[in-house]
């Protein structure tokens, strides 16, 4: 008999309809075109539209596949659901620090100045600012409060939520660590792609490449590793054919390490495949011809599987160049508590400014979680909705990241980012 970890069973209490705090998990089942050696685990949003917002976890330990997938799920549910103090700006005290929204990479001076464009802009004094800390000093600061929860506390949004540097784990040091490595490799993801670089390709081991040339599909892997960040930033993407259609996807992931980097990045290609397939199986009428109908992360998700033509055109592989890393990028991996100030130092240098929020509501922290929220003015974000990307901020400051990849921007990349 399989034997579970405690805390494999106390986290698999939490997802259930009758006491649970998020929907039930369940295994998506493997057909002859997936890699059957891996566990694959969804929760879903909501259990009458299939496969929507699925949070999910995939890994070839059956425990951490289901605590992974459960994870997220109450990662996004302790987002919408913590309370945090919230002011308008204008109601700070004189010797309140706040960073308004100009600071941040969101939408530009441009994107407002548009004809029909749907986000507005107020005046910043009536604005709402949550209470957040630095990761550095711990000292108080208050940010626009969209960046800290999903969705605003108080008033209506003034941009969109992602849930981008929201991190669960036993350990605190461990849930800030994973927080800022995702707040690191979604910058690194939205500025490769918006200003349409190339890719940087790498060499995938046997290991990886094996089995998906087995199943007759195609991956690629690109290091997109920032120019002052220590730890490597991975991208995994390419094909799994299913019926006679390709299952295109993208996996990214920041690691201390290339091997854990490769290998995090690797998983979550594997199991966006999965999720594009079905996504496109439950919704038949889908076909996103045009890219404004791209308004959220599922349709992102599959876009490229009703588009396979379009795949190979995007610049990522179209103007890919053999890469291999320095001697000096690899470093051994170390625990989290000694990684996460080595990381917070060498982006201190960079002039990078990083915050946190305990989201932890009391019923997570009973599962023996800690849910936090991290984010950075000097990186960027990426959303669901085509039609707005945030365009502000440092996003086209592709020097500062990628001294080698200046000649090769054209911006805005008009193709769809494929993450889901």
């Amino acid at each position: 008999m399989r034997q579970r970890s405690f805390r494999a069973y106390v986290v698999g209490k939490a997802a259930g309809f009758r006491c649970g705090m998020v929907l039930p998990y369940r295994e998506v089942a493997a057909s002859f075109a997936d890699l059957s050696e891996l566990h694959n685990i969804a929760v879903e949003e909501d259990s009458t539209q299939p496969w929507k917002s699925a949070s999910g976890g995939i890994h070839w330990d059956r425990d951490r596949a289901v605590m992974a997938a459960i994870g997220e799920a109450l990662e996004r549910y302790a987002a919408s659901a913590a309370v945090f103090p919230v002011r308008k700006l204008r109601d700070l005290k004189q010797n309140a620090r706040a960073i308004p929204h100009s600071e941040w990479s969101l939408f530009s001076d441009e994107q407002y100045s548009s004809a029909g464009f749907p986000w507005k802009r107020i005046d910043p004094e009536d604005a709402y600012f949550g209470e957040a800390y630095s990761l550095l000093t711990n000292e108080r600061v208050w940010v626009p409060q969209e960046l800290i929860g999903l969705g605003p506390r108080t008033g209506e949004a003034l941009f969109p939520s992602t849930s981008t540097g929201v991190a669960a784990h036993f350990d605190v040091a461990t849930a800030l660590l994973l927080a800022l490595q995702e707040v690191l490799e979604r910058d690194a993801l939205t500025v490769y792609w918006l200003n349409s670089l190339g890719g940087r390709e790498m060499v995938l081991s046997e290991k990886y490449l094996a089995p998906v040339r087995a199943r007759r599909g195609k991956v690629w892997c690109f290091d997109m590793t920032q120019d002052w960040n220590p730890h490597p930033v991975v991208a995994v993407c390419g094909y799994l054919p299913q019926r006679n259609k390709r299952r295109i996807s993208l996996g990214a992931a920041c690691r201390p390490t290339y091997k854990e980097a490769i290998e995090k990045a690797y998983l979550e290609w594997v199991q966006g495949v999965v999720f594009a397939g079905y996504y496109d199986v439950y919704h038949p009428d889908l076909r996103l011809e045009k890219r404004e109908e791209v308004t959220d992360f599922d349709r992102h998700a599959v876009y490229y599987t009703l588009h396979p033509h379009r795949w190979e055109k995007v610049p990522l592989l179209r103007k890919r160049r053999p890469f291999r890393p320095s001697r000096s990028s690899f470093c051994r991996s170390r625990t989290a508590r000694e990684c996460l100030p080595r990381l917070l130092a060498s982006l201190q240098k960079a002039g990078i400014r990083v915050f946190y929020r305990d989201l932890t509501t009391p019923d997570v922290r009973d599962v023996g979680l800690t849910v936090v929220r991290v984010l950075s003015p000097e990186l960027s974000l990426l959303h669901g909705d085509e039609r707005v990307p945030f365009l502000g901020g440092r996003v086209r400051d592709v020097a500062w990241r990628y001294p080698d990849k200046v000649a090769d921007v054209a911006f805005p990349n008009p193709n769809p980012h494929p993450l889901g």
